[in-house]
């Protein structure tokens, strides 16, 4: 390979090259565009989660939940601590899968430790009643490039996957590129694609867009200025407020909750670390079973 780039924030963007001995590619348009769910301002009663013992929840590293902490760990490490920033472990761990699937031998183990020894093809993400859900993955070949036909077989059996052929040179590429990304994340996403690095032959896209309404809504106007507690100094922002019976989690001086959203088939985890703290050892200090079902 001569470069590999990932790219997140709802939507996943993975560049990779490789070659092939045939070059059959089939072309398909994706009509698709991600609908917006409606608010349903009808509250429900809040039930707390039993979360699942400790022991039965893989250590960071491994498995999807290890993952996605380890994932959010690395994320914070290279970002500057005074940036606000979004990263969607399913998202990056479909595109990796996608990677995976071209690769053999210790390239694609090494792929799948990463990912905490475990693929995310044929994940089928559904969305479950008021919930809005899609996923949509995409292939670019540059135009001239060889693949083995087989692979986007695989990549459109296991993922939905449609391809696409173009001349990476053409100016008009990238901006074909972000309608796609803008398309599939309902407009939130209008652009993930500057230009095109020339080395660049083959490029692997996810789109994930996720919209639901809480179990119990906040209520506007219980929203109002406090001050926030950053790393570098402390700001005014609009809080949200709402009492209620929640599932809380306390440990070492973390804090956290879980949220559910309507349906109660997900749920949010917001995660208050002590102040002064590392942010990137906030999900690391925290007890992975919260995360979990």
């Amino acid at each position: 390979m001569k470069n590999v780039l990932i790219t997140m924030a709802v939507m996943s963007v993975l560049f990779s090259c490789g070659s092939a001995k045939k070059a059959a590619v089939p072309v398909q348009e994706n009509a698709g565009q991600a609908p917006v769910a409606e608010e349903n301002a009808d509250a429900e009663p809040v039930e707390p989660v039993q979360t699942k013992s400790f022991a039965d929840v893989p250590p960071a590293g491994e498995g999807k939940v290890g993952y996605s902490i380890d994932l959010f760990k690395k994320s914070c490490g290279i970002m500057s601590p005074s940036s606000n920033f979004m990263v969607s472990p399913v998202s990056a761990g479909i595109a990796l899968s996608m990677l995976a699937d071209g690769a053999d031998g210790k390239t694609r183990k090494e792929i799948i430790d990463a990912l905490g020894g475990e693929s995310y093809s044929g994940m089928m993400l559904e969305p479950v009643g008021s919930v809005t859900l899609t996923s949509a993955n995409s292939v670019w070949l540059h135009s001239g490039a060889e693949i083995l036909p087989s692979y986007l077989e695989t990549l459109s059996g296991n993922y939905g996957a449609i391809a696409r052929v173009r001349d990476f040179n053409d100016k008009k590429v990238p901006g074909e590129i972000n309608a796609w990304c803008s398309e599939n994340t309902a407009g939130r996403i209008p652009s993930i694609v500057g230009s095109i690095d020339p080395s660049t032959i083959l490029m692997l896209l996810n789109a994930l867009y996720f919209k639901a309404p809480w179990s119990s809504p906040f209520n506007e106007e219980n929203t109002y200025e406090e001050e926030f507690h950053g790393v570098n100094s402390d700001v005014k922002r609009p809080f949200m407020h709402r009492f209620a019976k929640m599932s809380y989690y306390e440990k070492d001086g973390y804090k956290a909750v879980r949220i559910p959203y309507q349906g109660g088939h997900f749920r949010m985890v917001v995660v208050l670390p002590p102040k002064g703290s590392d942010p990137k050892e906030a999900a690391i200090a925290a007890d992975p079973s919260m995360f979990l079902q």
